[in-house]
């Protein structure tokens, strides 16, 4: 199961299963199986099967420690795909907030 730097995230898309995300596509299933890990598969609303997969993973040792990878699944190369198909987030809520909107901020720094 998840630990707890993913648990939010993971409670939050199995709440959401079927509902609509990032770029028109419904949260199909989600998995917390593998450590540190949140698997989410994504669907078009025209398919029977999920056709994308976020990845996203928590790195305690980075600036940025949440790390999304948007990847198509076999047979689905032409389907609506984010600007950046790898980000950076720090927060859990940064993550969601990006899963529901699709909508990227430049993380800030302070000097």
């Amino acid at each position: 199961m998840t630990n707890d730097s993913l648990h939010e995230l993971y409670s939050w898309a199995r709440a959401h299963l079927d509902g609509p995300i990032l770029l028109g596509y419904l949260l199909h299933k989600v998995n917390g199986q593998i450590p540190n890990t949140v698997l989410i598969l994504l669907r078009q609303p025209t398919s029977l099967r999920a056709n994308a997969e976020l990845e996203i993973s928590y790195h305690p040792d980075r600036d940025l420690p949440y790390q999304v990878n948007f990847s198509p699944l076999p047979f689905h190369l032409n389907i609506p795909r984010p600007d950046r198909l790898r980000l950076a987030f720090e927060s859990q809520q940064d993550v969601m907030r990006w899963i529901k909107t699709g909508q990227y901020r430049e993380p800030l720094y302070s000097f």
